[in-house]
């Protein structure tokens, strides 16, 4: 898997930044992953959420994500938190992801999180408010 410094992306990047998610059950991942009824043969470690939808509000299409889900096969780095972070710091921060593909609208999503805060930054000011906070 490519770094996560940088895994967000848009087409442009306009802005960059950080985001914080409180969930209503904590770990609103393998909420997720059990209610979708994804491999249990792989252990959901990270997600990326995508929008393009709020840009075309004149369709009236219900508002949905796709929600990607990365995960590591349990076989191979271990069945729980603790045993998978041992095998990806043993191997030099590497492992193996599988991607998993969902579609969630807004609503579905309200049911997992229960908070949610993003910070962003105006591009190409990223180092000069790095300083500044």
């Amino acid at each position: 898997m490519d770094s996560l410094k940088d895994k967000a992306s848009t087409t442009y990047g306009d802005y960059k930044g950080s985001i914080s998610i409180d969930g209503h059950n904590g770990a609103i991942l393998h909420d997720i992953y059990r209610d979708q009824e994804l491999d249990e043969q792989y252990f959901p470690i990270a997600f990326e959420l995508n929008d393009s939808s709020l840009a075309y509000p004149a369709l009236d299409v219900k508002a949905s994500a796709m929600l990607t889900i990365y995960a590591v096969d349990k076989q191979i780095a271990g069945n729980n938190f603790d045993e998978i972070k041992s095998y990806i710091n043993n191997n030099s921060g590497q492992v193996e992801i599988e991607q998993f593909n969902i579609g969630l609208t807004y609503d579905e999503l309200k049911k997992y999180i229960k908070r949610m805060s993003i910070f962003a930054v105006q591009k190409g000011m990223e180092d000069v408010i790095e300083n500044a906070i």
